[in-house]
């Protein structure tokens, strides 16, 4: 029915901070134009009590209209809303709710997660001053749905762990101070708008452009992207057209060829890939009960267990089987053990050298057990990093899985959300390549 259909009509930009966020906000508001069809939601570590407080300072910086979240309450543009202190909200079809704190999940992170679904890539956020890490893993979820993301910079932050923890992650779209943030966001909205031309479809003749973007990004990178499925190579590129407030995909070839750093940003852009420890609770339990136990059973001291991760990413998953390998051997108490070595790669060297140093923010008490937590890792600041014992059974190293040589002599190969981005004659390749080093221990 048409009482069913949700049009989103405007960009929900949830701004997330803590400590020293205050002044920024005064700034930012007081450079946004009253009718701006935005409605903005403030995710803002406070005391309790301290939201009349809060509501009161934004409303002197703005003649847009400011208030609490409720329940029940829509999303409408032109909207300020303060989410109650360390209450947790949902959004669903532009609706607000109050649920009950979900495990250690922090609250902008929470936000963040179901604003990405509600909203897609018309989600925005954006990171203030703050201390600790929430709003990294959330940042995730909105890339991984095509929104965009803005942190303010350290130099302006009165408290910069926050933001730079956001910044770190490398899928920050702006970075800047809360005076040019304003400029920067209604830019970006007011372009979005506007028709992209030459890169609806990546047929026909089109595809001699396409072919043009592949061959600058391998001139530059050395890696080929003509494998990647033409659907997820023309949303990425036009995010970066959007974001450049390029229209037509020749002045975007003609930016590239005029500006090599473009290059390396829309390199990133084609490889984001959102992952988290423990992805999917349920296939981590059948990979213990159908093949970690059965392969400990099988082999003892002298024995070698080889494990391969191809597009490990920031290292969350490889870093999950050793975890489970680990707590199989501790429960299974025999004395003469097998020796297991993860071999986990990568087409993307910043991922790579981000997961050799296994530091991950505090937002990921919301996938790893306090236990796992207490025994895999240190808390290092506000951060947590892998502790010797598992780093050392994980080699990370750079690999295109399409040219470069695979592992051999497996015993568990887990590829997931890789293959889906390639074309059906990739697939078809690499598939066969897979099952020929799989010893079948249980399912794939």
């Amino acid at each position: 029915s048409r009482e069913d259909i949700y049009i989103k009509p405007f960009h929900i930009v949830c701004i997330g901070g803590s400590a020293g966020s205050m002044e920024a906000l005064e700034v930012f508001f007081s450079r946004i134009p009253e009718t701006n069809g935005l409605a903005f939601v403030l995710a803002i570590h406070n005391l309790p009590g301290q939201e009349e407080v809060m509501l009161k300072a934004v409303e002197c910086h703005t003649k847009m209209n400011v208030l609490e979240v409720k329940d029940g309450l829509k999303a409408m543009a032109n909207t300020v809303y303060i989410i109650p202190a360390e209450q947790y909200i949902t959004i669903k079809k532009g609706f607000f709710k109050s649920v009950e704190r979900p495990s250690q999940t922090g609250m902008i992170d929470f936000f963040l997660a179901h604003l990405s679904e509600d909203e897609e890539e018309r989600a925005i956020c954006i990171i203030l001053s703050g201390m600790g890490t929430d709003g990294t893993a959330g940042v995730k979820a909105i890339k991984d749905k095509f929104g965009m993301v803005m942190a303010q910079n350290c130099e302006s932050a009165q408290y910069d762990t926050m933001p730079a923890s956001v910044i770190d992650t490398g899928l920050v779209d702006y970075i800047a101070s809360p005076e040019a943030l304003p400029e920067k966001l209604m830019a970006y909205v007011k372009y979005y708008s506007q028709t992209i031309e030459g890169i609806s479809s990546g047929e026909g003749e089109h595809m001699s452009a396409f072919q043009k973007i592949f061959r600058l990004i391998n001139s530059q990178t050395g890696h080929d992207f003509s494998f990647y499925k033409k659907n997820t190579i023309c949303r990425r590129i036009e995010r970066r057209m959007k974001l450049n407030q390029i229209g037509t995909i020749t002045d975007y070839i003609r930016y590239i060829q005029e500006n090599s750093h473009e290059i390396d940003f829309l390199f990133k852009e084609l490889l984001i890939g959102v992952t988290n420890f423990f992805r999917d609770d349920e296939a981590f339990r059948l990979l213990r009960e159908e093949a970690v136990e059965t392969l400990l059973e099988k082999k003892g001291k002298g024995d070698i267990i080889r494990v391969w991760v191809p597009g490990c990413a920031t290292g969350e998953e490889a870093y999950s089987i050793a975890m489970v390998f680990l707590e199989s051997l501790n429960e299974s108490g025999e004395k003469d053990i097998p020796r297991i070595q993860i071999f986990a790669t990568d087409i993307d060297k910043f991922s790579i050298d981000k997961a050799r140093l296994g530091l991950y923010p505090l937002s990921i008490n919301a996938h790893v057990s306090p236990e796992r937590l207490t025994r895999f890792f240190i808390q290092e600041n506000n951060a947590y990093k892998i502790r010797k014992e598992l780093r050392e059974m994980i080699i990370f190293a750079p690999q295109n899985v399409i040219m470069d040589p695979p592992f051999t002599k497996l015993d568990i190969l887990s590829c997931r959300n890789l293959l889906i981005y390639l074309i059906p004659e990739i697939q078809k390749k690499l598939i066969p390549l897979f099952r020929s080093e799989e010893r079948r221990v249980g399912k794939e």
